[in-house]
């Protein structure tokens, strides 16, 4: 792993949810990648890992990727299309201090830039999180498979359009970290996605 970046994984919930602590060795600034739950287990990695965290990005709006908001005062990341999960359906009445992202945007964190890639299929507004050579996924790509497109929002020509045109485009090197089990790389998932 690149030197610039600390990267921990917190697994939170009933399902399994790996949260990610994205930190800048140098800096030591970081983020919250999908807090599912167990706020406590993960401002305990966070503290272990001398780091301090300055927001939250969510991957998509799914319950368990939010759980754990109501445990921190952070502004949170959000694409558009998802934020309308994190209220009462307006955004405007959302109790959480809401950022909302769009593709290619980038967000800085120290001295790593966070590129953002609109990947939807898994949920509207879902995306990935590429910094230098490691790709946050969400639950848009998994280790032997894809995200679940059978929830309202999701769509499986969607999700395979996102794969395609963003994520396998990626170098074969990329280390991907899912929303929930092992990590992989692009390389591997070229080889073993057979039916995108």
């Amino acid at each position: 792993m690149d030197k610039k970046i600390t990267l921990r994984t917190v697994v939170v919930g009933g399902l399994d949810t790996n949260c990610y602590i994205l930190g800048c060795t140098q800096t030591k600034r970081a983020v919250i990648i999908d807090p599912g739950a167990e706020p406590e287990k993960i401002k305990a990695v966070i503290k272990q890992a001398g780091l301090k965290a300055e927001a939250i990005i969510l991957t998509h709006a799914h319950w368990d990727h939010t759980g754990g908001l109501t445990g921190f005062d952070l502004p949170v990341y959000v694409h558009r299309l998802d934020s309308v999960y994190l209220g009462s359906g307006k955004t405007e009445s959302s109790p959480y201090n809401l950022k909302l992202v769009k593709d290619k945007q980038q967000i800085l964190l120290g001295d790593l830039i966070l590129d953002v890639l609109h990947t939807p299929g898994h949920t509207l507004g879902s995306i990935c999180l590429k910094v230098n050579n490691i790709l946050l996924s969400g639950d848009t790509l998994f280790c032997s498979g894809i995200g679940r497109t059978d929830s309202p929002g999701g769509s499986y020509q969607q999700i395979v359009d996102s794969l395609n045109k963003k994520v396998m485009v990626l170098e074969g090197s990329t280390d991907v970290y899912p929303g929930h089990g092992p990590q992989t790389t692009i390389e591997r998932e070229k080889k073993g996605i057979y039916h995108l």
